[in-house]
């Protein structure tokens, strides 16, 4: 009869390397699990409920850039080249693209309405919304509301405070968190550089 094998000690010296590596292997592959959960988080999801973050500290001297990215629907604001904000933006809806390029703030006001869209009202109440050229007859036009309006072209498009779905929603206009917009009105100025890129999104769901 043939002897059963026993384990002995130089057996299991010969084993021990193949479970390390087993072992090493799947903490590997945990540790890749954990990565991909912590990278699906998108920025947007990222800010919260405020839908943006400020840390004006982070530089305290130096000029001011703005990058406006409409494919991510976010806006960055730098000082001295040292990132110092994000915020969330709702941007030109399909058939009111925000134009994409290089801009200068051409003017700031903190309380501003707009005089191409707004509500048409008869006898002080609305009944309807639209372009100020199509006013109806025996109706008055009153200019949307633009807080913290940053003008960037004198044809109608500027940052604002303005409601931010998850989705592009203006008229052309960055809209922009109602926290984040006097932050940002606060450190840029007349001439301070907006550089605009990326295309709106078809799919809402994407964003």
């Amino acid at each position: 009869m043939t002897p059963t094998a026993k384990s002995s000690p130089a057996n299991d010296a010969r084993l021990f390397p193949i479970w390390v590596l087993a072992m090493a292997a799947l903490a590997f592959l945990a540790g890749c699990t954990t990565v991909k959960q912590t990278t699906s988080v998108t920025q947007r999801e990222a800010l919260g409920s405020t839908g943006y973050d400020w840390d004006a500290s982070a530089a305290p001297a130096g000029p001011v850039t703005v990058d406006v990215d409409l494919t991510e629907q976010m806006l960055y604001a730098y000082r001295d080249g040292v990132e110092i904000g994000r915020a969330k933006i709702s941007s030109g809806k399909p058939g009111h693209d925000t134009p994409t390029g290089t801009f200068t703030i051409l003017e700031k006001k903190r309380s501003h309405r707009s005089s191409s869209w707004g509500s048409y009202l008869r006898n002080g109440q609305v009944i309807g919304d639209g372009h100020a050229k199509n006013t109806p007859a025996g109706t008055t036009y009153r200019g949307a509301s633009m807080p913290y309006m940053m003008r960037l072209t004198w044809s109608g498009v500027a940052m604002h405070i303005g409601y931010v779905p998850d989705r592009p929603a203006s008229h052309g206009c960055i809209r922009l968190p109602k926290g984040f917009a006097p932050k940002l009105f606060s450190v840029v100025k007349i001439g301070t550089k907006v550089r605009i890129f990326g295309a709106r999104r078809a799919q809402v769901a994407s964003l």
